[in-house]
């Protein structure tokens, strides 16, 4: 039996269900979904996340401790000039900047707070039929020193597999950003309410917003 005959197959026994017996499946296909989607993506994605932001709080803390070191010698210096101590001071300053630039990079592949509503509502609208209710900022957050965390919320409906299709278009998006929460609603079967929590990093506290 070829792939499509199974799957006539199986609409046809999904068609003689009842309704109650079709939200129930619906119910059930949602459950699968939401435990498929957290073990392959959102769990590995926000160990991801936990290592990058130890990492980066590990590099703020270096840049901190370079900081501290050169004020004390520069505070030594103004009492006593020395070549050396003012030696010493430069190679500070380029280990923080280099420490800094290092940094940077790791936050390069993280999509940019102005750009994250677009690109998720531009992804929605040309890859599948769900229709798109809600694009909510959540603003910007300090996560640590320098380093701002920026929060969004969208809601949008519609079929399950259109639902997926998105998914696994943002999945495959050049730019990475961190997902914090997936929620499906079914009330209104076949129809499904979805709302997702997603945020990005970045060094500018501001907020080009929705």
């Amino acid at each position: 039996m070829t792939a499509g005959e199974h799957v006539q197959k199986w609409m046809a026994r999904f068609d003689a269900l009842t309704l109650r017996e079709r939200g129930l499946v619906a119910l059930a296909v949602a459950a699968v979904l939401i435990v498929v989607w957290q073990t392959f993506l959102i769990a590995p994605l926000d160990a991801a996340r936990q290592r990058a932001s130890a990492e980066i709080q590990r590099q703020r803390q270096q840049i901190q401790a370079f900081d501290m070191e050169s004020q004390a010698l520069l505070e030594r210096q103004r009492q006593d000039p020395d070549r050396a101590t003012r030696e010493h001071i430069a190679a500070l300053r380029r280990q923080m900047d280099a420490v800094d630039a290092e940094l940077k990079g790791k936050m390069r592949g993280l999509i940019a707070p102005a750009q994250m509503a677009k690109v998720l509502e531009q992804v929605l609208t040309r890859k599948t039929d769900l229709k798109l209710y809600r694009v909510e900022s959540q603003g910007a957050s300090p996560l640590m020193t320098g380093v701002y965390r920026h929060g969004l919320v969208m809601e949008f409906r519609g079929s399950y597999l259109d639902t997926l299709t998105y998914l696994r278009e943002l999945d495959r998006l050049p730019w990475q950003f961190y997902w914090d929460s997936i929620e499906l609603d079914v009330k209104h079967y076949p129809e499904a309410q979805v709302t997702i929590t997603v945020h990005t990093l970045s060094l500018d506290k501001d907020w080009i917003g929705v």
